[in-house]
């Protein structure tokens, strides 16, 4: 078995991408246990078979890397998965209409949580808002303003604000206060959209939102709700 403890932390990202590679390589060709120790989620996401997600000493989640990140445990796992990280936000919940920064959207039967409590954290994926003018007409939306736009060539991020309580977690906590630069009341969201929206900073856009998206969590215990049906569907969110 080999340990490899943050063996690419002082690379820069260009070599560290090209080690990546060349790590992954050597171990399809030796086929040996390997545990590598990382604080770098790309490695893990990438490099890992099964990942171990851990907090002050703790595992949090074991499982698949791609299962980490559909079906976070927690909160801590789901705000640690993913990049831009997930938005969280408090929501309210009435029956099957669940209630968020001034908008109201209509939840179909499959993607109601398992949950008696009203208040509970929504958890949004950047990747499950895009530009209405590029989405599916059924899906509701939400109509934002643009704080900054950041093209990426093959994507861009939207971010923009919302009238609602963020949710950080303790490790989160630091960086969000040092966000002056759009330090602002309410709750700041990433949305991932086409590269060829037209939005522009400062000007409003419209977005459509997919709930079966959606993540659930308690706010009390910070564990995921499940969903309502049991089948195989809700299985695999």
């Amino acid at each position: 078995a080999f340990l490899m403890d943050e063996p690419l932390s002082n690379l820069d990202a260009k070599l560290r991408v090209g080690m990546r590679a060349e790590l992954a390589s050597l171990h399809a060709r030796l086929r040996a246990t390997t545990v590598y120790v990382t604080h770098d989620q790309v490695e893990a996401m990438t490099l890992g078979d099964r990942v171990a997600v851990m907090r002050a000493g703790r595992i949090q989640q074991v499982d698949a890397p791609k299962t980490l990140y559909r079906q976070p445990a927690n909160l801590f796992v789901a705000s640690f998965m993913g990049s831009p990280a997930m938005n969280l936000v408090e929501a309210r919940l009435d029956g099957a209409t669940l209630e968020f920064g001034g908008h109201r959207i209509a939840l179909a039967p499959k993607h109601v949580p398992a949950t008696s409590k009203q208040k509970i954290v929504l958890g949004i994926r950047p990747e499950s808002f895009e530009d209405a003018t590029f989405a599916d007409p059924s899906l509701p939306h939400l109509d934002v303003d643009v704080t900054v736009l950041e093209d990426l060539g093959s994507d861009a991020l939207v971010v923009f604000h919302l009238d609602a309580t963020p949710v950080h977690t303790e490790e989160l906590r630091r960086d969000h206060d040092e966000e002056t630069l759009l330090a602002r009341d309410g709750a700041r969201f990433t949305a991932r959209v086409d590269v060829a929206t037209g939005a522009r900073p400062g000007a409003p856009l419209r977005l459509a939102v997919d709930p079966a998206g959606f993540h659930y969590f308690d706010r009390v215990t910070g564990e995921r709700c499940r969903r309502v049906v049991g089948s195989e569907h809700a299985a695999a969110l």
